[in-house]
């Protein structure tokens, strides 16, 4: 990727942490769910984030061209869900740990 590309993925991270940290809220209150529980989901996904990484070392030897962060878009993509997932999971460890 060129450098351009890597600013630009620098930009999106903080950018969707901070509309994350407002949106995992949000969500809590429209489903009713306690901070416990959306911290679980926000874990459950920021270990989804780097299996969806690793399967481009599964489906290296197939015809399938999706999976493993191959394509531009797929790294912008998440990118994005990356910093939305942290940017929320910081919050909720303090608000559920107590720190």
């Amino acid at each position: 990727m060129p450098a351009s590309s890597l600013i630009l993925i620098g930009i999106i991270t903080p950018t969707s942490g901070i509309l994350g940290s407002l949106l995992w809220p949000q969500i809590q209150c429209t489903f009713s769910l306690s901070s416990l529980t959306i911290l679980v989901i926000l874990v459950l996904l920021a270990s989804l984030i780097p299996l969806y990484g690793c399967l481009g070392f599964l489906i290296q030897n197939f015809s399938l061209h999706f999976g493993g962060l191959i394509t531009p878009g797929e790294i912008f993509s998440l990118t994005a869900i990356f910093g939305s997932v942290y940017g929320a999971f910081q919050g909720y460890v303090r608000a559920v740990t107590g720190s």
